[in-house]
């Protein structure tokens, strides 16, 4: 966090003496050749990282030097840097999640005698890596730090943002050691180590260092300490020259992410404690709290005698910051007195989200997570189906993935050996059909590409703009094997004006952004529906990251028979980091399955019968259920759409329902007489509610838009509000009854405040339909 001034390891080793180091322009550029490494770990950044990699390339030497990018343990992520960054060695983390374990993944993969880390929102400024070349002339410069400027994505800090707390995004801050002078730990945005050093002491600790969107760290400043301790205080030292912008987005321009972060920071200063001993891990820490933050109240306060009214916003923050980090360091010494409880616990841990390919991989295991993980099983380039592996699972060592698809995807196996003309024998055992899968060779390079001539497909996406993850969910569309497809992204917020400054590097004819201002998800989907061209119009959300052969598969559906108005496919999670995510899954979430399944009212045809079994109907069937698939991930025959007159805008995100407007839809197509086909392999990844209270509104919209589903076909005619009353008692058994099939992957211990969120959705959706109804009537 901060910087200290120490001494330096004179030639004969005695006791060290304070130095100051400065590196002028006039020095010469080193000879060896440098590896910059970059760590990214979510999509929500494409767009600066980009602009990192290619502000670093720019500068780099092509023939000497390296550039190596760590994806954290992000499949689609790593597909798209390896086809956007074609210069850089794109590689993704093999171990542990998290960015000790990421950084330490680019150590072992470069060679260079100096490494320099760069973080992926941090663009360097002109003469950066010179400045680095002439800094590691000197031989007694082991490990650096160089300046770390605020970019904060409103142009200016908050005005009650106080500057010793530049830390708080990664910045230098008021109190940072001066230019040259040795410290205890640089910046990890923006800092560079010797390949000797690492090999002395070790790489990054991974007890420390942010894991996913978890503001945690102290990485660099144990590596800091232990380097420091191996050559003299003085080997670590800070510079201003080579210098970077650090992109400070909005989110973390906010109090709620000062404090969060503030409070992280305590706990990691908790477990470095115990790494280092509290001497070395809160030296800088007792001067900066005793000195630089009482000085910081005392100038934000008489800021206001100069006439800035904002000073004391800025004196609170400051004494906040420091409750806020004193709390973190007291829960996090609590819980390291519960480390042992909580190794008895793994469950409790992140879990990882990975894929495995099986085929080509015979005469060896298949590879298992170090710790829980959910894994998605590919056959072929294509999914297969999924597995959830427990800690306790993973535990048992080789075969254990092997036994557990065998145990859970046999049937789903059955079905790509024969799509890709592999002779199965009709008795065949599961682990015989997974024996013939990975004796499989693997797909070629052109296997999945698509024809042109094929319909066109219109994909809408509809946004607010507040979605930092659009700029990666519009990539992932354009970047399908299905080629023939215009992407129309639906600006529901079309007057903050935040999706096309969004969406501006993107430089694709067939990206079309459409206004629509008036709220709601229905409206925004039904302005998509009016601008579409495609014969076949498909939506998913801005949260979500299609598979590259999402839209492919999603064609075979409907080209099975003409009776498919409707094709739906797999959602899996893209991460399950936070225990909301967890719980998601294990409330439901999305996935409907891993066989093909076909609903229709109407008798289903032959080639559709063979293609897909017949799907659960459940006591609503055809007016509601939630088994057909759901909105983010969806697509339809456009002249369906059209004569259905589109998505009822009282249904839906941004209406007072909060839901329910796909599953009236997937009603309206099977009413019609059109067959809904489920396909497994037309996948997307979507990423779940990070937090207690968004899981808690997104439950409540599922309770009440199902019931005002239903209140609409209540109300709609004679004929459907009998066959729903006749009906409901089945239905109400399937919701109350906690031995239900609705509850069947719920833990004893699932939270009782999420359930009772759904069933106040349930209570409230037909009075918010008709709230609904009322308030379309007046806003005409």
């Amino acid at each position: 966090m901060s910087s200290s001034v120490a001494g330096v390891r004179t030639a004969d080793h005695r006791a060290p003496r304070p130095v100051a180091r400065t590196h002028p322009t006039t020095v010469p550029a080193a000879a060896g050749p440098v590896a910059v490494v970059v760590c990214v770990h979510t999509p929500d950044r494409l767009a600066v990282i980009r602009r990192c990699l290619d502000a670093a390339t720019r500068q780099l030497d092509p023939d000497h030097d390296q550039l190596v990018v760590v994806v954290d343990h992000h499949d689609e992520l790593l597909r798209l840097l390896r086809a956007a960054v074609p210069t850089a060695t794109v590689i993704a983390n093999g171990g542990e999640q998290g960015l000790s374990e990421a950084r330490n993944t680019g150590i072992a993969a470069t060679t260079a005698p100096v490494v320099i880390f760069l973080d992926d929102d941090a663009v360097p400024g002109p003469g950066w890596l010179a400045a680095w070349r002439r800094i590691f002339t000197d031989q007694t410069v082991m490990m650096a730090g160089g300046a770390v400027r605020p970019d904060w994505a409103d142009g200016r800090a908050p005005r009650w943002f106080p500057d010793e707390y530049g830390w708080v995004v990664g910045c230098d801050y008021r109190g940072i050691g001066a230019a040259g002078t040795p410290v205890r730990n640089p910046i990890g945005a923006n800092m560079a180590i010797r390949r000797d050093a690492l090999d002395q002491v070790g790489d990054f600790s991974v007890r420390l260092g942010r894991v996913a969107a978890v503001p945690s760290g102290c990485e660099e400043t144990e590596l800091g300490i232990r380097v420091g301790r191996a050559y003299g205080p003085a080997a670590v030292v800070r510079f201003d020259e080579p210098t970077v912008d650090h992109r400070v987005p909005v989110a973390r321009a906010t109090v709620g992410y000062f404090l969060s972060r503030c409070h992280h920071e305590g706990r990691s200063k908790a477990v470095l404690s115990a790494a280092v001993g509290r001497t070395s891990s809160l030296s800088a820490e007792r001067r900066y709290a005793l000195r630089t933050l009482p000085a910081a109240v005392a100038r934000h306060f008489v800021a206001v005698v100069r006439g800035d009214l904002a000073g004391p916003a800025r004196a609170t923050m400051t004494v906040l910051g420091l409750f806020a980090t004193a709390g973190g360091y007291l829960v996090g010494l609590r819980a390291s007195r519960k480390r042992a409880a909580t190794a008895a616990h793994p469950e409790d841990r992140p879990m990882a989200v990975v894929e495995v390919e099986l085929a080509g991989t015979a005469g060896r295991d298949l590879a298992v997570p170090a710790a829980a993980a959910s894994v998605l099983i590919r056959f072929r380039g294509l999914p297969v189906g999924r597995v959830v592996l427990p800690p306790r699972v993973t535990a048992d060592g080789a075969g254990v993935l092997e036994r557990a698809v065998e145990r859970g995807l046999g049937p789903a196996l059955r079905v790509h050996l024969d799509r890709a003309g592999v002779p199965v024998p009709s008795a065949a055992t599961p682990d015989e059909l997974l024996r013939l899968a990975r004796a499989s060779a693997p797909a070629a390079s052109d296997e999945h590409a698509v024809a042109s001539g094929q319909p066109l497909v219109s994909v809408v996406l509809c946004t607010l703009g507040t979605e930092a993850r659009l700029p990666a969910a519009v990539a992932a569309i354009l970047a399908q094997t299905y080629r023939d497809l215009e992407l129309i992204v639906v600006d529901n917020d079309p007057v903050s004006d935040r999706v096309r400054p969004c969406l501006a590097d993107v430089d694709d004819a067939r990206l079309r952004i459409v206004a629509q201002p008036r709220r709601g998800l229905s409206r925004a989907r039904n302005a998509g529906l009016a601008a579409a061209s495609g014969d076949i119009v498909a939506f998913t959300d801005d949260d979500a990251l299609p598979d590259v052969h999402w839209l492919a598969e999603a064609i075979r559906g409907f080209a099975v028979d003409p009776a498919v108005g409707c094709v739906t496919g797999l959602v899996t999670p893209a991460c399950l980091d936070t225990r909301w995510e967890r719980l998601f899954e294990e409330y439901g979430a999305f996935d409907k399955g891993y066989m093909a399944k076909v609903w229709s009212v109407r008798p289903v045809p032959p080639r559709l019968a063979h293609a897909a079994q017949i799907g659960d109907r459940g006591p609503l069937f055809p007016y509601v259920a939630g088994n057909y698939g759901s909105g983010n991930n969806m697509a339809f025959r456009a002249e369906v759409l059209r004569e259905l007159a589109g998505f009822d805008p009282a249904l839906g995100a941004g209406s007072p329902t909060r839901g329910g407007e796909d599953l009236d839809m997937f009603r309206a197509v099977l009413t019609a007489g059109h067959a809904i086909l489920y396909v497994p392999s037309a996948l997307v990844r979507h990423f779940h509610r990070d937090s207690r209270p968004a899981l808690r509104r997104q439950l409540f919209g599922y309770g009440s838009g199902f019931t005002a589903v239903a209140f609409k076909q209540l109300v709609s005619g004679w004929s459907a509000a009998l066959r729903i009353m006749r009906s409901s008692p089945k239905a109400l058994r399937v919701v109350v009854d906690p031995q239900s099939p609705k509850y069947a992957g719920r833990s004893p211990d699932f939270p009782l405040a999420l359930s009772c969120a759904e069933f106040a959705g349930y209570l409230a959706g037909p009075w918010l339909l008709l709230w609904g109804r009322v308030r379309a009537r007046w806003r005409r």
